[in-house]
């Protein structure tokens, strides 16, 4: 009756009391009487739907230009802290003794324990007795403190104001200004206000930062992320490993079963215990370490401990214990080494110093000041790579291990880290001379989100997941897309979907789908409606992968999916059409749509064809008015594009099921809504005045997959969009050659000779058709009246027409075996009946295929037969 964890707890550890308890914590399971609403609510209330895939990024900080803030009014300000400014800034503040009262804390660089001492004393108080707090941050130290300050206690006025050489006069401006509840603003050295966002960071790659038999040290490298960094490091960099802890193996059986693990690895390492916080301790295990394994070039410090509790419940001793394994720490490491020739710093700290968290407010404030201290080693180790991260959550090691935590985490909409793709990206940014020397390592993490335009989820530049209900009601044209009764969203407006969320993740436009695939089609009800969800995630060469579902399959599967770039490629080269004799019979196009196309009126576009083969055409299509027009442009004209190749196989149904790419080559004027927005005016819209001219040639044939190269170019031969790959499939017959319209007999001909007899090499020409040298097709009877006596009424018999139609098809396989250079006098034997009435024969020298086909317009049916010599090639001649 529980709902299943969102992430699978440890139970290694566990005892019985305390599963049972994590599994009383558990939510009731949803009612699952409609399973999609179900998978729809579970997800969308846990914060955790699914995505492409589960993703794992670095960011960095970015600022932009707030917006203008009103002003506070008068306060009656008290002002402490070591802050520089402090004395600056006081005589510029309107102070007004008889107004309601207003802290503010200057916090220095990498601040003492003073200092910090000040600062929590004013937040006691700001949060007991409600009155307004501003932090006057000249460092990195503060945001997740305040931040976790804040959750605890929403009503609290907290504010940070972060200074980099900002004019004092803008400082007093912004400690003036009005704010609500938490806040956070940057004034920069123009005196700018601006806020702060975190984005994807590039890492291009640099090398490794350390050579082969270099010495890394690694505090915690006996247990947890520590053991990881280390095992994972050691066989990527080939660095050996001095491995710093507090246990004893001798005493404690899981660490001297890790230290087997790392020896069984090849690993190259010493341990020795030690405890951070004891200067002399460390030094001691310093000196034994540098003796056996040499001089160490690289840190990688990982010390932490996290006793969660409310702010006031909290004493100066807690900060202080919190702070010992990782800021004071370091300190303490870094004072007993050899600084000078470190080149590589990297310092473990949390998403939770960064962010805040209830109960966290002295675990953030002590990653803060870590954060802080990397920032200030930085300058001050010009030769050393300095990096602090911010981790999120682990998964398999680390804190969040504890059981029932990471399920709580994952609910609350937080991706824990797996280890192998944790220490993946840690060696990533080590090795990565690119960004700030602080970065967030995180996947999904609410604090990274943007909560707009109704998206499920949205971490800017890298996931966005959307959903659009669709309707016949909202969406009228979907009227014109029945296949077999269904209303079948288009391919294309699946593609314009996807590259509207591609264009809403980037903020660019969206002119290119490659590796498309189609799947399974989405149904949209007659009387209802289908949702669709859209999940859109950046990939760091720049591209935008992005898979479209439905809830008729609970969002479970992918239905398309393909890549979407922003710039297209060059416009692709006019693809060959067919030969220039292959003249089609004169037509109108519209007169096809209900024999051979089933789309509506909305999709009509066809004009013509100027060529026509089973391998190719090339056709005039009406440029209509854009009416439905998204990111990709007219959505009519991009279906036609495809609908169009239809009549290279007429006598079965090809449906769209993928393409290597999908261009649109015209520049965007203007962005484009996606399916169901219009007048647009995307991509694609601008032409010149006539009729656009679609060539495609089909490129491969196997099985029932037909692939083709499609270009559409307006009147003047500009391009307008190109599908590279586009690959139709056979899902069952269509046309049966009976009542065929005049213009689709060539194709119709042609396709099922290259099936049946292709070393007839047949192609449609001007008034007949084509054959190769030795080879012959005949549209007419023998002189004599009955070839093979006996043979129609057997053949009759096997293709259930009648005798005379038989009779007569005899009498044309006759005539077509003597234009063939064949003996007609040799009876033939039927080698196989096929759909719609083709049959092929046999004789000791040639192999003969025959068909009746009744064309639109024609009193008569057109009886033909070609025949071509055994072992002939195809293509022999002409």
């Amino acid at each position: 009756g529980r709902t299943v964890p969102a992430a699978p707890p440890r139970l290694a550890s566990a005892t019985v009391a305390a599963l049972a308890e994590a599994v009383a914590d558990l939510p009731h399971a949803h009612d699952t009487s409609d399973a999609s609403d179900a998978v729809a609510g579970t997800a969308a209330s846990a914060g955790m739907v699914e995505g492409v895939e589960r993703w794992f990024r670095a960011f960095a900080l970015e600022h932009r230009a707030a917006r203008p803030a009103g002003t506070g009014g008068a306060r009656a300000w008290r002002l402490s802290g070591h802050g520089p400014l402090w004395k600056a800034v006081a005589p510029l503040l309107p102070d007004d003794p008889s107004a309601p009262p207003a802290l503010a804390v200057f916090l220095p660089e990498d601040p003492p324990d003073q200092a910090v001492s000040d600062l929590l004393t004013a937040a006691r108080e700001a949060v007991r007795h409600g009155v307004p707090l501003t932090v006057v941050d000249h460092g990195d130290t503060a945001s997740g403190f305040l931040a976790g300050l804040a959750a605890e206690h929403p009503d609290a006025a907290l504010r940070r104001i972060a200074v980099v050489d900002s004019p004092v006069a803008a400082v007093a401006d912004a400690l003036s200004a009005a704010w609500e509840g938490h806040a956070e603003v940057t004034v920069d050295a123009s005196g700018a206000r601006l806020t702060s966002v975190h984005r994807p960071l590039a890492l291009p790659p640099d090398g490794p930062p350390l050579a082969p038999g270099d010495v890394l040290l690694v505090t915690g490298g006996g247990r947890g992320i520590g053991l990881e960094t280390a095992s994972h490091l050691a066989e990527r960099w080939n660095v050996r490993l001095a491995l710093l802890g507090r246990s004893d193996p001798g005493a404690d059986p899981a660490l001297a079963a890790n230290l087997r693990r790392l020896r069984d690895e090849g690993a190259t390492f010493d341990y020795v215990p030690a405890d951070l916080r004891d200067a002399r301790s460390v030094r001691a295990a310093l000196d034994r370490l540098t003796a056996r394994l040499g001089p160490v070039r690289g840190v990688v410090h990982g010390g932490a401990v996290n006793r969660p509790a409310r702010f006031l419940d909290l004493t100066e001793q807690d900060f202080a214990d919190h702070d010992a394994p990782k800021r004071r720490g370091l300190r303490v490491l870094l004072d007993a080494l050899d600084t000078a020739g470190l080149r590589l710093l990297v310092t473990y700290g949390s998403v939770i110093g960064r962010f805040g968290l209830p109960g966290e407010a002295h675990y953030a404030l002590a990653n803060g000041r870590q954060r802080e201290l990397a920032r200030v080693l930085a300058r001050e180790l010009p030769g050393c790579r300095v990096r602090n991260i911010d981790w999120t959550a682990w998964s398999g090691a680390g804190m969040g291990e504890r059981l029932a935590v990471l399920d709580t985490l994952t609910r609350t909409g937080v991706d824990p880290i797996p280890v192998a793709a944790g220490v993946r990206l840690l060696a990533r940014i080590a090795e990565s001379a690119a960004g700030p020397t602080s970065v967030v390592a995180a996947g999904r993490l609410p604090a990274l989100e943007r909560r707009t335009g109704g998206a499920l989820t949205h971490t800017p530049g890298v996931e966005l997941v959307t959903e659009h209900r669709l309707s016949s009601a909202h969406l009228p044209w979907l009227r014109d897309h029945r296949i077999d009764g269904l209303l079948v969203l288009p391919a294309v407006a699946a593609l314009d979907l996807m590259a509207r969320a591609a264009g809403e993740l980037t903020g660019g436009p969206a002119a290119c789908v490659t590796g498309g695939a189609f799947t399974r089609p989405v149904i949209v009800p007659d009387d209802g409606e289908r949702v669709v969800r859209v999940c859109a995630l950046a990939d760091e060469d720049g591209g935008v992968r992005v898979a479209l579902r439905s809830d008729e399959t609970g969002f479970a599967i992918d239905h398309f999916t393909g890549t979407v770039t922003a710039a297209p490629p060059p416009p692709a080269l006019p693809v060959p059409g067919p030969a220039p004799e292959a003249a089609v019979p004169v037509h109108d196009g519209r007169a096809l749509y209900g024999p051979l196309f089933f789309h509506g009126p909305a999709f009509q576009r066809l004009l013509r064809y100027e060529r026509l083969e089973a391998r190719g055409c090339r056709a005039l299509l009406d440029p209509g008015d854009a009416s439905v027009a998204g990111p990709l442009g007219d959505l009519f004209r991009n279906d036609a594009s495809i609908h169009v190749v239809q009549a290279c196989v007429p006598h079965r149904r090809l449906l769209p099921v993928g393409c290597d790419r999908f261009t649109v080559h015209a520049t965007a004027t203007a962005s484009g809504g996606g399916p169901g927005h219009g007048p647009g005016h995307g991509p694609g819209h601008g032409h010149a005045d006539g009729p656009l001219v679609l060539t495609a040639r089909e490129r491969a044939h196997h099985g029932a997959d037909h692939t083709y190269d499609v270009l559409l170019t307006d009147a003047s031969g500009t391009p307008l969009l190109s599908w590279t790959g586009l690959r139709l499939r056979d899902v069952g017959p269509l046309l049966d050659g009976h009542g065929l319209p005049p213009v689709l007999v060539g194709p119709y001909v042609q396709r099922h000779l290259d099936d049946l007899l292709p070393r007839a090499a047949v192609r449609p020409v001007h008034g007949g058709f084509a054959v190769a040298g030795d080879a012959a097709l005949a549209t007419a009877p023998d002189g004599s009246p009955d070839p093979w006596p006996g043979e129609a009424d057997r053949l009759a018999r096997l293709t259930g027409e009648p005798p005379a139609r038989s009779l007569e098809r005899l009498r044309t396989v006759a005539a077509c075996l003597r234009a063939a250079g064949g003996d007609a006098a040799e009876r033939p034997a039927v080698g196989g009946v096929y759909e719609n009435g083709w049959v092929t024969l046999r004789t000791g020298t040639h192999e003969i295929a025959s068909a009746v086909v009744t064309v639109a317009g024609r009193d008569a049916p057109l009886v033909l037969a070609a025949a071509a010599r055994k072992g002939t090639r195809k293509g022999a001649g002409t």
